[in-house]
């Protein structure tokens, strides 16, 4: 082989170089294009064919990989989107076939779906990736080693496997039928794939099954929705479990490797980030702090994600083989996945971090997503009007990883979007999605090099009408990378980053998705509910919202439903169908609300929560004319404060106080318990009381909070751009933010205002 240098150089030398037929201005992407070509265009071809033949004899055999990431962009990658339904008829494609010594790092804080329902039962790390890197790893060699299955039969076992391991519960069936299909899977295959099923791996099936069903605590997991293979992934894990309590880390990774070697994938090559539970946890621009990789993808805050990081139960610790494996690798790849829920959590665990910094050698190479993500990637820090673009990503990696992203990645890899038809790109535009934009002038600056390749499969938009990456063509374009590795640009490295630090803290209970349910389990049982039924609705309201704090239900004694022709709450004043009785400390409900849209319940309900954490803090209200040379001109609204002893609150004294000053309500000079505000005219205003229900449903998810999205909107609002009144009103909702963050859910942390600062001073540079 004369090696890719020698052939590029004799090429250029010529007047006219074939490459000048390439529509591309980067050398290494021209060469992309020829190594991923579905076809040589037949003037061009003479002239590639000694490069395509010598990147056809490299080999990257002996070669070592280490893929992390998280959700269905790692096992796209590394072995094909197994939950696709054309994904049986190629289930050995991808990275797997490329390195035989391909290690996988699978990010462990997810939250949502199959997983969220096992999490709110058992503290243990989330397992839905880790199934889905189990299944995408199978490979062939190993099926035949251990099953004896070649060829077609192959093929057609990974189909039954495929449709077991992705499998969900179907609410229509009811339990019994979920106990029967978790206890044997095999009425779930027709008569083809129920031949083809390897009979000890269908044997092994039923002993986690039966497994499952022997453990009276693990029979509540059976519920709609729930992934089959999730739970013989979790009977894995647990049946090497010595004694009482959470799986301790050894018992969770000979699970992993013991379930992913029965299903033909190597089990030793894959590894949880870390053992250690947590969840995550997001700062968003206008300073609220809340909880949940899920949260994150619903809640629309308007607001780019400054920082995020994982609060584990106990200390995080990584395999020593995973270390051992990333310092010797010779790639590095971060696969595409979800910014800040896939790839951030990983890279802030010390022991990776410093790992991959230590490996001078390797190619490390950042696959960019396809689509800006609702929730994480839709608004950038350079205001509403700017697109999110690949160097916004970097930067964002730059903010969240300790010392900054130098030494971590050299070359971004993002999808050449122009190679698309036309249709497709207008059909996702129609559905609101947007693609992440290569901004290569400022990749290049912050010190990366910026490749682009049509990277993903033309088969899955064909037959699943899915634009996703092609495992084939992304291993190819990443072997290329390999290939051409003299010419990549080396890895700037400038050092540490000195930045406000956005800290992981060890939390214990509250860092367990677990301890919290079960924690508002014990409070809802001690409630008053009438109906009873309200106990579902509140528990999944509290699941969504685990930032509420147990002693926040501590302040109410129950919740009943007011039949409509007893609802005597004027809807002068406020049009919220819940709200806090002081009088006999319940929350009330309008009956119209159990027939209508559970968010509405759930949003009356949270505000209601609010409303209860002032308790009975005022003896008497009024509200008095203001007059002016006998004009009236507007009103006064007063309350007078209950003694402390009578209040009932969760907020001291001191933090009521603040807060009604917060709320405008001004301080008497003549009597200190009195607080009054101005109203101009007729107009109307908010009570202190219902100000704080709104603001605590919309510090929570502003989805719920929506009767005060307009209120606070201001806040998006950069100072610069701001009148004086308007900077005043601006500031103040800040401070109310900070106010619900630290006071009501005690998210303190002194690092945060200083981040804020930060963003602010970035925030509007550079709109589009």
């Amino acid at each position: 082989m004369h090696g890719p240098e020698t052939i590029l150089d004799a090429l250029a030398k010529r007047r006219f170089s074939p490459l000048d037929l390439i529509d591309k201005d980067d050398a290494l992407e021209k060469v992309l294009a020829i190594t991923l070509a579905e076809r040589i265009e037949p003037a061009l071809a003479p002239h590639v064919a000694p490069l395509l033949e010598d990147f056809r004899g490299y080999s990257t055999a002996g070669q070592r990989a280490v893929v992390f990431g998280g959700g269905s962009g790692l096992s796209s990658v590394v072995g094909g989107a197994n939950r696709a339904p054309s994904w049986a008829d190629a289930p050995f494609d991808g990275l797997k076939c490329d390195f035989e010594e391909l290690s996988v790092v699978v990010c462990t804080t997810d939250d949502g779906g199959s997983t969220g329902l096992i999490l709110r039962e058992l503290e243990l790390i989330a397992l839905g990736d880790l199934r889905n890197v189990c299944l995408s790893l199978v490979r062939p060699e190993l099926l035949e080693a251990r099953y004896g299955v070649r060829g077609d039969d192959a093929r057609a076992a990974v189909a039954a496997i495929a449709r077991i391991v992705n499998h969900r519960i179907d609410a229509r069936r009811g339990r019994l039928a979920a106990n029967r299909v978790v206890a044997d899977p095999a009425p779930l295959l027709e008569q083809r794939l129920q031949q083809a099923m390897p009979a000890r791996l269908l044997a092994y099936f039923r002993e986690l099954g039966a497994y499952l069903e022997s453990r009276q605590r693990l029979r509540v997991l059976l519920k709609p929705g729930q992934c089959l293979g999730n739970l013989y992934l979790l009977a894995a894990i647990l049946r090497r479990q010595r004694g009482e309590g959470p799986p301790k880390e050894r018992a969770v990774t000979e699970g992993i490797g013991a379930f992913a070697n029965a299903l033909g994938a190597p089990g030793d090559r894959i590894y949880p980030a870390t053992t250690a539970p947590g969840q995550l946890r997001f700062l968003y621009g206008n300073g609220v702090a809340v909880r949940g990789q899920r949260k994150a993808l619903v809640s629309r805050r308007g607001f780019a994600v400054e920082r995020v990081v994982a609060d584990y139960v106990r200390t995080p610790t990584v395999d020593p083989r995973l270390v051992r494996a990333i310092r010797s690798a010779d790639l590095i790849l971060f696969a595409p996945g979800s910014l800040y829920s896939s790839l951030m959590p990983v890279l802030q665990l010390p022991e990776i971090v410093d790992a991959i910094r230590a490996n001078a050698s390797a190619v490390k190479v950042l696959a960019a997503n396809f689509w800006v993500q609702e929730g994480e990637t839709d608004v950038t820090r350079r205001g509403a009007r700017a697109r999110f673009t690949v160097s916004d990503m970097l930067d964002a990696y730059d903010r969240n990883v300790p010392g900054g992203v130098r030494g971590i990645f050299g070359q971004v890899l993002a999808a050449d979007m122009k190679q698309l038809p036309g249709h497709v790109l207008r059909n996702y535009a129609l559905e609101g999605k947007l693609p992440i934009i290569l901004d290569r002038d400022r990749v290049r600056a912050m010190g990366f090099q910026p490749v682009e390749a049509p990277v993903f499969s033309r088969r899955s938009l064909a037959s699943d009408r899915v634009l996703r990456h092609d495992p084939e063509r992304f291993a190819r374009a990443i072997k290329t990378l390999l290939y051409m590795r003299r010419t990549l640009d080396p890895i700037a490295d400038d050092g540490p980053k000195n930045g406000p630090v956005f800290p992981s803290r060890i939390e214990g209970e509250r860092a367990s998705p677990a301890a919290c349910m079960r924690a508002f389990r014990d409070k809802i049982a001690g409630l008053d509910l009438r109906p009873a039924r309200l106990a579902g609705p509140l528990e999944e309201l509290l699941w969504r919202n685990r930032d509420v704090l147990p002693e926040h239900l501590d302040q109410f004694r129950g919740i009943r439903v007011v039949p409509v022709g007893r609802w005597k709450r004027s809807t002068e004043w406020d049009k919220v169908l819940g709200y806090f009785d002081p009088e006999d400390r319940y929350l009330k409900i309008h009956a119209q609300l159990l027939d209508g849209p559970v968010e509405r319940l759930c949003e009356d309900i949270l505000i209601g929560i609010g409303e209860a954490l002032l308790g009975r803090y005022f003896l008497r209200k009024a509200i008095e004319p203001l007059e002016l040379d006998g004009v009236v001109i507007g009103k006064v609204y007063s309350v007078r404060l209950r003694p402390v002893a009578e209040r009932d609150a969760f907020l001291t004294d001191e933090q009521l106080r603040q807060y009604l000053e917060l709320a405008k309500m001004v301080r008497s000079d003549a009597d200190p318990d009195v607080y009054r505000m101005a109203v101009n005219g007729d107009a109307a205003f908010l009570g202190p009381g219902l100000q704080f229900g709104l603001l605590y449903a919309w510090y929570l998810d502003n989805a719920y909070g929506g009767l005060t999205d307009y209120e606070m909107s201001l806040v998006r609002w950069p100072a610069r751009d701001l009148v004086p009144y308007q900077t005043d009103a601006m500031r103040e909702r800040r401070r109310l933010i900070r106010f619900f963050r630290e006071v009501v859910f005690r998210h303190a942390d002194d690092s945060v205002e200083t981040i804020l600062a930060d963003a602010a001073t970035t925030e509007g540079a550079g709109d589009e």
